[in-house]
């Protein structure tokens, strides 16, 4: 692929199923890689923990 695709994955949040979430995630990113596009993780929750360290 000459341009790659760009996909981001949104994966983790604040419910129960987090733990799944991540997991389901980074495999489906995994897959995502394996076929040629660039793979960006987003976790809402991760995210911003780090603006706030940020400011």
């Amino acid at each position: 692929m000459k341009n790659k695709k760009k996909i981001l994955v949104l994966m983790g949040g604040r419910s129960r199923e987090r733990s799944v979430s991540i997991a389901s995630g980074k495999a489906c990113c995994d897959a995502i890689k394996k076929i040629g596009y660039k793979v960006f993780k987003y976790d809402p929750i991760k995210n911003i923990k780090n603006n706030i360290k940020k400011k």
